[in-house]
């Protein structure tokens, strides 16, 4: 279940980065985080059926906003890692927090309406604060469930990123993105995924 939502998730935060996105890819893939949020724990560590059931909703919800919008750089830059035999699900959802991080320029309106979606609605929070906070509240699920914080030293290493940002800059996803990135950009954010993120001052 981690790693099948965490392509989701992709699907969900991916479909509202891109170009193509419209106001109904937005409600649906806003509205799926929230739900695989909110219902991502009990759906892994515990038996409840509901909380799985849940899950299966946000990803149909996600994949029917992503089908409509298209992906951003989220899964640009993780086919390199599936060529070099990381798993999909794994490479994907590690990838998030980080091209969420870049997308921030351009789409704080959408992660804040995100995390109003996922419950955090503090009184006098500005659309910066809820952009950033939708950025902590993932990595806190990571923390939470025992998702990986960053691309394993096994996987590849950063000599590897040179060869990796010129074939993701062949992947379609790159076009769709919301906010352009260069290659220098994008070896940035492979950096930035090898070396990872703290609990503390994570977001």
């Amino acid at each position: 279940i981690g790693t099948t939502n965490a392509v989701n998730r992709t699907y969900a935060v991916g479909a509202c980065c891109t170009n193509l996105a419209t106001p109904i890819t937005d409600s649906l893939a806003i509205s799926s985080i929230a739900l695989m949020v909110n219902n991502l724990a009990p759906a892994i560590l515990t038996t409840d059926l509901e909380a799985k059931n849940q899950q299966l909703m946000a990803s149909t919800m996600a994949n029917i906003a992503c089908g409509n919008a298209r992906l951003d750089l989220i899964h640009a830059l993780s086919h390199p890692l599936g060529s070099r035999h990381m798993p999909h699900g794994l490479a994907n959802g590690i990838l998030i927090p980080y091209v969420m991080e870049f997308n921030l320029p351009v789409c704080a309106d959408k992660f804040a309406r995100m995390a109003v979606a996922m419950g955090e609605a503090t009184p006098g929070m500005t659309t910066a604060d809820l952009a950033r906070s939708a950025i902590k509240i993932i990595k806190e699920l990571f923390i939470k469930t025992g998702y990986p914080k960053k691309i394993p030293a096994d996987v590849v290493t950063k000599k590897d990123i040179p060869d990796m940002v010129k074939q993701a800059m062949t992947r379609p996803m790159i076009r769709f993105n919301k906010r352009k990135a260069s290659e220098k950009e994008l070896a940035a954010i492979y950096r930035r995924a090898m070396e990872g993120w703290e609990k503390e001052g994570a977001a």
